[in-house]
């Protein structure tokens, strides 16, 4: 099974725009048009809808300045959705009024209704494109130029660069592929040196590594449960403190999975903004990023309380999955974990 570092690039991005302006997914849009040229797509958060390639609108209410969207072109067709009908992923421009001129990737989806539009993706401001290819799956390939950091706009842009963009088709969303990851994982070999959690009852499999003691708690109650799954180094001083031998230390720094049932559903994104179990109001940014867990869509972001955190947020079985790391600076080990156990965990 291939398993990808996926690094959601957006900042916070509405799913209720979504829902609101394409749909909740490409296939339920039921007036679509019959030209991707003229679909609508959610640049930053918003909806344009192109006319022919292009779109305008003032820049505010009774301002002569106009946000200019166009389509650029370097596109590639796909079928994304595996529904036999060709999509198609291209860049488009937008200019705002000033002088920058901003790349985006965005992707059409061919319904048996029309095109519907994808969330769009900043590339950069003032690039000079290349070339767009298809990868494996539904991964995109777009190359282009930028400028070395520091260098004027007025400098031609010179440095080579490549993104690779996994689109996921339920949300209408990209995340970004790390292309120095192997892809393939043989979990074999994984297993022969790193332990195995597996749940049937939760429906969740990951791997960690052999130096960390893995607990599992039960909160909540009959009504609403709450399992905590625990994961700290082994070492002499954390074992005091699980089995209560160390009064007046703080607990120490660790991966947990936190599964809380969700009878209300929605999405992630609207769970952590509106559940203090998530700890968003202690994120000092409010940055959210758009990310996939085991191929379901999940939501990323950071908070600082006794430690500092790194979270991210999915929807299994009936329950929301909160998996969070604790750390004192962003090169503990623990960190470097996190990341690599997210990307062995699957989904039944």
């Amino acid at each position: 099974m291939s398993l990808y570092k996926i690094i959601g690039i957006l900042a916070v991005v509405s799913t209720f725009v979504y829902a609101m302006f394409l749909g909740t997914s490409f296939s339920d849009k039921r007036s679509a048009p019959a030209d991707y040229k003229d679909a609508t797509y959610v640049i930053d958060g918003k909806p344009v809808t192109l006319a022919h390639g292009v779109a305008e609108s003032p820049v505010a209410p009774d301002s002569v300045s106009k946000i200019i969207t166009r389509y650029f072109g370097n596109e590639v067709t796909h079928d994304f959705d595996g529904d036999g009908r060709e999509d198609v992923a291209f860049l488009i421009t937008q200019e705002t009024g000033g002088s920058g001129v901003f790349y985006y990737l965005v992707a059409a989806v061919n319904t048996k209704d029309g095109y519907v539009g994808s969330h769009g993706v900043f590339l950069g401001d003032r690039i000079a494109p290349q070339t767009t290819e298809m990868g494996k799956g539904n991964i995109v390939l777009v190359n282009y130029a930028d400028r070395k950091p520091g260098e004027s706009f007025a400098t031609r842009p010179s440095v080579g660069k490549s993104i690779w963009l996994l689109l996921d088709t339920k949300t209408g969303q990209f995340g970004q592929v790390e292309q120095n990851f192997e892809g393939e994982m043989d979990r074999t070999r994984l297993g022969s040196f790193m332990n195995q959690y597996l749940s049937s009852e939760f429906g969740i499999e990951f791997f960690y590594p052999k130096n960390y003691f893995l607990e599992t708690k039960e909160f909540g109650n009959a009504e609403r449960r709450h399992v905590a799954i625990i994961l700290t180094e082994d070492t002499k001083e954390n074992k005091a403190v699980r089995e209560g031998r160390a009064p007046g230390r703080e607990g120490p720094v660790a991966i947990t999975f936190d599964l809380y049932q969700n009878p209300e559903g929605g999405t992630p994104l609207q769970w952590v903004k509106g559940n203090n179990n998530s700890n968003y109001k202690l994120s000092s940014t409010g940055t959210i990023r758009n990310t996939i867990v085991a191929s379901e869509s999940a939501v990323a972001y950071s908070f600082s309380g006794l430690y500092e955190a790194d979270a991210t947020a999915f929807a299994h079985r009936g329950y929301m999955v909160l998996a969070t790391v604790t750390y004192l600076t962003p090169e503990d080990q623990i960190r470097k974990d996190f990341t690599a156990l997210l990307k062995t965990v699957l989904l039944q």
